[in-house]
C-alpha cells in the first residue's frame, strides 16, 4: 500500500468532508440477510437498490401530489 504524505492524507480528509456535506445519511436496519437477497435478486449492491427505490416512490407521491392540486 502506497504511504501519503500528510499533506495528501489532509487533502483525503478535506474531500470527504466536502463529500459528506453533500448527502443525507440513513442508517436503517433490515432482517438478516436481507443484503443477500437484494444482490441475489436485483445484482445490485444494497445502497444502490434502497436508494433507487426510494427516490423513485418519492417520485411518484410528488406526481400524486402535483394532481390533486
Amino acid at each position: 500500500m502506497a504511504e501519503y504524505t500528510e499533506k495528501q492524507r489532509q487533502q483525503r480528509r478535506e474531500a470527504v468532508e466536502r463529500y459528506q456535506k453533500t448527502v443525507d445519511r440513513v442508517n436503517c436496519q433490515f432482517p438478516l440477510n436481507t443484503k443477500e437477497r437484494i444482490k441475489d435478486l436485483t445484482g445490485k449492491s444494497c445502497n444502490a437498490f434502497i436508494k433507487e427505490v426510494v427516490l423513485k416512490e418519492l417520485d411518484k407521491i410528488e406526481r400524486k401530489q402535483a394532481r390533486a392540486k
